[in-house]
């Protein structure tokens, strides 16, 4: 056997890791095995246009910092606490992957008054773009929740 690595010697000067930090090695392991199930997902889903690996991406920005602060926020009555019901939903679809049901109608509306519409209810194609033009994507999502 070799010599032991310098960290695990008495000679160490390196602090011993605080005990957060050693239980999040576990928390790491669960978040690289949720995101192989993700990938094992796309890999075993027909691919949108719209966005290629949707589940590992989706979940990879579900896992920022921060990413869920909207969903801790107390309404407290001030105008920027308030979501409206539908961009909430929508949100929260989107969040989870689900069909947005709140864009549905406007599909519908707009194919009645004879537009040409690519139904898509995730709304990936409505929300991302491989052309680099997100934002204009994105406010399309909020038009077609406000709508």
């Amino acid at each position: 056997v070799g010599a032991a690595h310098p960290a695990f010697t008495q000679q160490s000067t390196s602090p011993v890791p605080k005990q957060g930090t050693l239980a999040a090695v576990g928390a790491h392991e669960a978040w690289i095995a949720c995101l192989a199930a993700c990938e094992e997902i796309d890999k075993n889903t027909p691919q949108s246009e719209a966005i290629k690996s949707r589940e590992a991406t989706r979940y990879i920005s579900i896992s920022q910092f921060g990413a869920a602060g909207w969903l801790d926020m107390r309404p407290d009555g001030l105008h920027h606490t308030k979501m409206v019901s539908a961009m909430f939903l929508t949100a929260i679809q989107r969040r989870h992957g689900l069909y947005l049901s709140v864009i549905a109608p406007t599909f519908v509306e707009k194919a009645a008054a004879g537009v040409h519409v690519t139904v898509e209810y995730t709304g990936d194609s409505l929300a991302n773009s491989n052309k680099g033009d997100r934002t204009s994507k994105h406010n399309g999502v909020l038009r077609a929740a406000q709508n």
